[in-house]
């Protein structure tokens, strides 16, 4: 809990550093991959997420995003609407830096998931499936695939996800 509360002073913290020009947070990510999640980042005012306390963060590509509505998607990018673009972001992100191996290992050591808490408090469970491919289930059951794993982002620790993440009843 204590790790949770520092986590949230540190995203608000960087809220307050966003008076900059927006720029791409994303160093060595596919940008083309990514394109509607730096558009997010930027609008929440998180470009400086990774300069703080190490995060993973499952980013979901541009083709998870095309699953939603391009209004759905413009309301949330707009000012009076910056907590719940927050609290979403929040749903991808879990304190601490994960590897590819650290989530597997968690899997095998939890008989086949692993649950990991997110900087909303919510859970993500994490398990193989038939495929042999790492897997989110969010709060609605939905499943996300991991297709890229590991990117390297100051801080952070990134993976491309094909599914946009959502807590049980929350949909935007």
């Amino acid at each position: 809990m204590k790790k949770l509360i520092l986590i949230t002073f540190i995203v608000l913290g960087c809220l307050r550093l966003h008076a900059q020009a927006p720029t791409d947070t994303l160093l060595s990510a596919p940008k083309k991959e990514l394109s509607t999640f730096i558009k997010i980042i930027n609008a929440a005012g998180l470009k400086n997420i990774f300069d703080g306390q190490p995060i993973t963060i499952f980013a979901p590509d541009d083709e998870a995003f095309s699953k939603f509505s391009t209004q759905n998607i413009d309301s949330l990018l707009t000012s009076p609407n910056k907590s719940a673009l927050i609290s979403t972001l929040d749903f991808h992100i879990v304190a601490g830096k994960l590897t590819a191996k650290d989530i597997a290992k968690a899997i095998h050591d939890g008989g086949g998931h692993a649950t990991f808490s997110t900087l909303a408090d919510t859970k993500l469970i994490a398990k193989i499936n038939a495929n042999r491919n790492i897997v989110l289930l969010d709060g609605n059951g939905c499943e996300s695939v991991i297709k890229v794993f590991n990117i390297k982002q100051g801080n952070a620790d990134l993976f491309i996800i094909d599914s946009v993440l959502l807590p049980k009843n929350k949909y935007f």
